[in-house]
């Protein structure tokens, strides 16, 4: 057998030489296509259900939403273990399917069983979820120039950054720590209201109906015709102060400002996020899909941040800029004054993990080398040309270093 198969190379060279070739471009194209993970996901696919209703106690919501969507849950295919908690107000449920279910099938069958087993009380719609244990993939922080307010940070954050971000190619959600979320509070005086013969409910509804913007029919103009329309959207303190709750005898009007206060406040806070020295920063962190590749969408997102910075809105907000805290492959440390120096193990994970890592431990398979470990011999990497430097954002700078070969 081995004779015949040394006769067959020897006689048919260049048949031989074309597999090779063959065999080393199909191993160049995967090389170019492989997905370097620091930290590989060994979870099989987990969905988190929740149901939320507001002023249920947990045994409610143990009662009325946790259990029936573990009943509907329960016969979807694949499921190997569904773990549930109920809280107040909040019901959560856990399902973890078994090793080599898609994640696509899990989901859509998750999701035809809440629709078609589960009717929850009030109308109230479960949503799902997709767990990840790697999927944390970058931080940032959210600077603005000085007394901009923490208030005016959070809005931003809510309202652009994280709407910007989300609409990348691969991120499945934006998390938000710290800042104080802007309300509009309205503190109306129960005796003013009974003097005015107005019950709380029709001073709510009046608010709520005086936020909109309605339309109505057109008036012709010679030869055109200009659309009619009500702007009634609540921009400022005294659009509310103004609305009109009803009118007395003789069509005085009574106004909001008539029986409340109206003021600009924040909802209660459970926590603060800070960096470094500031005990009270803005800061998101970007989750990934569980099925796309972190190389990939972290290329996508620290484009689209670097878009952002680069954006000059109209309104005054040129100086806020996103700064990268440390992102899913990076280890960032303070060097040489004001600079950052980040060490991007995406680009020399492989080579680096030879030479300086698995030398270092031996007999030591790469599994049982913690991350720490990991960061601190990647601090040992030579510092970074002048020429490799590159300027990201304004506030915070990164210098990319050049890895030799």
């Amino acid at each position: 057998m081995l004779k015949a198969l040394l006769t067959f190379a020897l006689t048919r060279r260049p048949l031989v030489i074309l597999g090779l070739v063959v065999l080393v471009a199909g191993g160049l194209v995967a090389f170019s296509r492989l997905n370097i993970e620091a930290y590989p996901n060994p979870a099989p696919v987990i969905l988190e259900i929740t149901a939320q209703a507001p002023g249920l106690s947990a045994e409610e919501m143990e009662r009325y939403y946790t259990i029936p969507m573990e009943i509907g849950l329960a016969t979807t295919p694949g499921v190997d273990v569904i773990r549930s908690t109920s809280f107040y107000g909040l019901s959560f449920v856990r399902v973890a399917f078994n090793y080599g279910v898609d994640y696509y099938l899990a989901y859509t069958q998750a999701a035809i069983n809440l629709q078609q087993r589960v009717a929850l009380p009030n109308n109230v719609q479960a949503t799902i979820q997709g767990s990840s244990l790697v999927g944390e993939i970058f931080r940032y922080q959210l600077v603005g120039p000085p007394h901009f307010g923490l208030t005016n940070l959070r809005t931003l954050q809510d309202w652009v950054v994280q709407r910007r971000l989300l609409a990348v190619p691969g991120v499945v959600q934006v998390v938000t720590w710290g800042g104080t979320t802007k309300t509009y509070d309205v503190e109306i005086n129960l005796h003013r209201l009974d003097a005015y013969n107005i019950t709380l409910q029709q001073a709510l509804a009046a608010i709520g109906n005086a936020n909109l913007n309605v339309g109505g029919r057109t008036i012709n103009l010679g030869q055109q015709s200009v659309n009619i329309r009500g702007l009634g959207l609540i921009q400022r303190i005294e659009d509310i102060e103004n609305i009109v709750l009803t009118s007395q005898p003789g069509g005085i009007p009574v106004l909001v400002k008539d029986v409340a206060k109206v003021s600009i406040g924040y909802l209660p806070r459970l926590g603060k996020a800070g960096r470094d020295g500031e005990d009270d920063v803005v800061t998101g962190i970007v989750i990934m899909h569980r099925t796309q590749k972190t190389n990939e969408v972290l290329d996508r997102v620290e484009a689209e941040v670097e878009k952002i910075n680069g954006d000059n809105p109209r309104i005054s907000l040129r100086a806020i800029t996103i700064s990268a805290l440390c992102s899913h492959f990076e280890r960032c440390e303070l060097a040489q004054g004001n600079t950052w120096r980040s060490y991007s193990t995406k680009k020399c994970y492989a080579g680096y993990l030879k030479r300086w890592i698995v030398p270092q431990w031996g007999k030591y398979e790469l599994r049982n080398v913690k991350a720490i470990e990991v960061e601190s011999w990647l601090r040992r990497l030579p510092l970074a040309k002048s020429s490799c430097a590159k300027i990201r954002g304004r506030d915070v700078r990164s210098i990319q270093p050049c890895l030799p070969t």
